[in-house]
């Protein structure tokens, strides 16, 4: 098993901004953070040893919490 310096993340905004998420290993898998700054569509780009992994780039939709209704 490769260690969490094998793996590259970068998520793209729905502007197109590159952010530097921080990540780490948990028992579960990869863990991603960051803060959406803005509403929409987030592409989450994943890399092992160089290689993209499976499904990425990875969709992640980000809403504005004061608009939803539950």
């Amino acid at each position: 098993h490769g260690g969490s310096g094998d793996v590259q993340v970068t998520v793209f905004t729905p502007s197109n901004e590159q952010l530097k998420p921080s990540t780490r290993l948990t028992p579960d898998g990869l863990r991603v953070d960051w803060t959406p700054a803005e509403v929409g569509t987030y592409m989450v780009h994943v890399s092992f040893a160089g290689s993209a992994v499976p499904g990425s780039p990875f969709r992640v939709k980000c809403y504005d919490p004061k608009k939803v209704i539950v």
